[in-house]
């Protein structure tokens, strides 16, 4: 099963540490941009089903 995210949910960027706010739209796999640094993230989940950004370059 693919968990989705919350409209409203926040991650955090791995490398400027600025929140990443999730439209709702977004699945585990899905590249999404940080909106300071615009660095490529990809949206994992751990197997404890928590969602993180990971650098995706």
């Amino acid at each position: 099963m693919v968990k989705k995210i919350s409209i409203g949910d926040i991650l955090e960027c791995p490398l400027c540490a600025v929140e990443v706010p999730m439209s709702g739209d977004e699945e585990v796999g899905d590249q999404v941009f940080c909106t300071y640094c615009q660095s490529p993230l990809q949206l994992k989940k751990t197997k404890t089903d928590e969602l993180y950004l990971e650098e995706d370059f």
